[in-house]
């Protein structure tokens, strides 16, 4: 159902693959940014667990794309900007659903999605579009699964 809303909702298709390439560029240089954030406190970060065998492409696939994308239309798209109109409560409350349902790990890790959160929504906000937080967050995503991979 949630699918079929997504696919004839064409506002929403139109606002995040109509953006000009600096939006990309945004969206990529605040992946990078929030990488950056993640590995300063990575020393107080339990590790992952990352998915081995045939459940392996599906999960690249799933923490990569299709995650991310999910997750910032649901946060930033429906629930901020259409419920709550952008306002800076539908930016906390949005937030704190996103962290509380990545932060399962530990506290440090809820703050952490807390935060990563607020600076999606704010860009959000100001970018009037999810583009650039949806590149930002495959881009998070994307580099911490190969560097979870490479030691």
């Amino acid at each position: 159902m949630l699918s079929a809303f997504i696919l004839f909702n064409l506002e929403f298709l139109e606002k995040l693959f109509l953006c000009p390439l600096r939006d990309l560029l945004i969206g990529i240089l605040l992946g990078l940014f929030l990488l950056g954030i993640e590995w300063l406190l990575s020393s107080h970060l339990p590790g992952s667990n990352v998915a081995t065998g045939p459940r392996l492409k599906l999960s690249l696939f799933s923490i990569c794309v299709s995650g991310p994308l999910w997750e910032e239309f649901i946060f930033r798209y429906y629930l901020n900007l259409k419920t709550f109109k952008g306002s800076f409560s539908g930016m906390i409350i949005s937030s704190l659903i996103f962290s509380v349902i990545h932060g399962y790990v530990g506290l440090l890790l809820l703050a952490l999605f807390f935060l990563f959160g607020i600076i999606f929504s704010v860009v959000d906000f100001y970018r009037k579009n999810v583009f650039v937080s949806s590149i930002a967050h495959i881009v998070l995503n994307t580099i911490i699964l190969l560097l979870n991979f490479s030691g």
